[in-house]
């Protein structure tokens, strides 16, 4: 799959358990197939923030850049399961759509 220009690949290393276990509950949600890459650019971003904030306010508290980790993924794969859903009350509508389409012409 292509990415997009505005995008550069990296190496990372993952736990192969924990991507398989992601990635076969991505696939049992019918999530895009870029789900796991979203996620972890977001969560990039969010620690980013996080690690800003905390250099301004001088302190750092790793409990806190976690827990709110957390909260952040979990809110992405929310995001990321409704518009699977959406993606997938498209495709049944098109499929419906076509059905129709095609009976009108027998």
């Amino acid at each position: 799959m292509a990415i997009s220009e505005n995008k550069r690949r990296y190496s990372v290393s993952l736990v192969p358990s924990a991507v398989n276990r992601f990635q076969a509950l991505c696939k049992e949600f019918n999530m895009p197939a870029n789900t796991m890459s979203n996620i972890c650019n977001d969560a990039i971003i969010e620690v980013t923030e996080l690690f800003h904030t905390a250099k301004q306010q001088g302190k750092f508290d790793l409990a806190d850049v976690f827990r709110l980790m957390g909260q952040k993924c979990a809110q992405l794969i929310e995001d990321d399961r409704k518009e699977a859903d959406k993606h997938v009350q498209r495709q049944k509508r098109d499929k419906i759509s076509n059905k129709k389409g095609s009976s009108r012409n027998a």
